[in-house]
């Protein structure tokens, strides 16, 4: 019997190949696909996706769907942080999706509820932290694009005597599995 929920994460620097699309640097992006879809050009346009309301019903935070503005100050955000950004897809068995993973509403209550333990385990502080997401419904599993970056660098270095971001991106497969759990504990 497979798992009702996977997660799969990935996290991008500022040095990465594949920032441009995942920090907004280029037309089509990670923000663009979440909210519209797959465009013709073959390039990826994230946020763009998750507004499709054949793939998804749009990208949404805390405080819920994202306008045509907020998309603006989010890509200016994402632009100009040097913060490590991360992607993660939250994906649920297809059963399990159907009966518990059907709206955009209740995909942001359970982020709303489930994100700040996993911030705080994966050695974040929440209030620090901007997140987005969308729930995609155009396959067979209801999954959901989740991603996030540090608002202001909180690591000191004594060396330099300032403040930095985080300079490794990887999350313990535990925290990954705590997440997962509070997912589940989330439907019960």
């Amino acid at each position: 019997m497979p798992p009702n929920v996977l997660t799969k994460g990935h996290y991008y620097t500022v040095n990465d190949s594949k920032r441009a699309f995942y920090g907004s640097g280029q037309k089509d992006d990670y923000l663009a696909y979440m909210d519209k879809g797959i465009k013709s050009t073959k390039m990826l346009d994230y946020l763009e996706y998750t507004g499709n309301e054949e793939k998804s019903s749009g990208v949404f935070t805390a405080e819920g769907i994202l306008t045509t503005s907020g998309k603006k100050l989010l890509r200016e955000k994402l632009r100009n942080t040097d913060s490590i950004i991360w992607d993660i897809i939250i994906s649920f068995e297809e059963k399990y999706g159907d009966k518990n993973m059907y709206s955009t509403e209740q995909a942001q209550e359970l982020l709303k509820k489930v994100l700040p333990r996993f911030f705080r385990e994966a050695g974040f502080n929440p209030d620090n932290i901007t997140w987005y997401a969308g729930l995609h419904t155009n396959t067979d599993n209801q999954h959901i694009h989740l991603s996030f970056f540090e608002n202001e660098p909180m690591r000191y270095n004594p060396q330099t005597k300032e403040y930095r971001y985080r300079w490794k991106g990887n999350i313990k497969k535990e925290t990954f599995d705590l997440l997962k759990m509070d997912i589940e504990k989330h439907f019960l």
